[in-house]
């Protein structure tokens, strides 16, 4: 579902439109669990309630989209900007600072900046997420599949830089996010319009949804972020799964993304927006919801949207994009307990895509 040229463009215009006509899907700019938390660590913020927070925000910046992180703030560059590029899961194994993403057609991860090559060159890839267990590394993602019969991807994780397939490739797949428990492996993404997840290979479908665009797993029960269209509409309702258990976050009136799932102790919390109006597909609010209560983090005034959140110390942050008044421009934003914080100027499109706290 993801094509760099098209968003790109999309941002230039201003408009986060549905690529829905064009791919037959909602949309998910880019959809990771990218979080990749320590499952021993989930719930438990409290334990390092005297430690300094260290904000780690991934996305991309500039026309030509140079893929880069924001370190408290500060931005470090992973491209040079030669290529289209864009830096989207992140995971902090100790002090060292792996991220996932592309740069042109190539799938790859940056390890403290420096590139592993996931594809072989010949084919168009792309890498959404990445998690850490151990010595082990693993990105989700997709590939171009060899059916030359219509424009299909094989969904597909790396581990340690070895492809595992999810699909055959003779449908339109991707996986959008990956999260790992011990030896289990959870992937979540799409064939064929329908949301799935992984377990160790094993394909678990979910019913109704059309795209499944992230999944943690915390104390055995299973998460995943859930996108679902109304009919042949261009309307999408906003959803999350337990263990199979639909929750619906919002009504169906308005089309609504989400591109984000995190579980603190009991809590459940999931980023992404929501349209502004019935008739309304550029102009997003940019939201998330608690426990199915939602909070609103953007006035609707401009074109918003959250990527990702992250809970530490009874903060919420969550990060995403939302244009500016003045230049017309997506900015790169995250927002502490509603307060936003603008990680670009406004002079060139920005956007934020996924967070970990340190």
């Amino acid at each position: 579902m993801f094509n760099a040229n098209y968003e790109v463009n999309m941002i230039s215009n201003n408009l986060f439109l549905k690529t829905a006509a064009i791919l037959g899907g909602c949309l998910f700019l880019v959809c990771s669990c990218s979080k990749g938390d320590d499952p021993a660590n989930e719930g438990n913020s409290s334990n390092s309630d005297n430690k300094e927070e260290t904000v780690y925000i991934t996305g991309m910046d500039n026309k030509e989209t140079v893929a880069k992180y924001w370190k408290n703030g500060t931005a470090v560059n992973l491209t040079d900007g030669n290529d289209y590029a864009w830096a989207k899961g992140i995971y902090i194994s100790g002090n060292d600072v792996y991220i996932a993403g592309f740069e042109g057609k190539i799938a790859k991860y940056w390890k403290n900046g420096n590139a592993v090559i996931l594809s072989d060159l010949t084919k168009d890839t792309d890498a959404s997420s990445i998690f850490v267990s151990g010595k082990d590394i693993y990105v989700a993602g997709r590939e171009e599949s060899d059916n030359k019969n219509g424009y299909n991807f094989i969904a597909k994780y790396w581990k340690n830089g070895i492809a595992v397939n999810l699909t055959d490739g003779n449908k339109y797949a991707e996986a959008n996010s990956v999260y790992v428990v011990g030896n289990d492996v959870y992937v979540a993404g799409s064939e064929d319009s329908t949301a799935k997840y992984w377990k160790n290979g094993k394909e678990m479908a979910l019913a109704g949804g059309e795209t499944a665009t992230d999944i943690c797993v915390s104390e055995g029960n299973v998460y995943v972020a859930v996108e679902e269209r109304i009919g042949n509409s261009d309307i999408c309702i906003a959803k999350y799964w337990k263990n199979g258990q639909v929750f619906a976050l919002t009504d169906g009136t308005k089309d609504a993304e989400v591109h984000s799932v995190y579980v603190s102790g009991n809590d459940v919390y999931v980023a992404g927006g929501e349209s502004t109006s019935s008739n309304s597909y550029y102009k997003y609010v940019a939201k998330y919801w608690k426990n199915g209560q939602e909070v609103i983090l953007t006035d609707g005034g401009n074109d918003a949207m959250a990527m990702d959140i992250w809970v530490s110390k009874n903060n919420v942050y969550v990060v995403g994009y939302e244009n500016s008044m003045t230049t017309g421009k997506a900015v790169a934003k995250y927002w502490k307990n509603g307060t936003a914080t603008s990680l670009s100027d406004g002079t060139k499109n920005a956007s934020a895509h996924s967070i970990f706290i340190k």
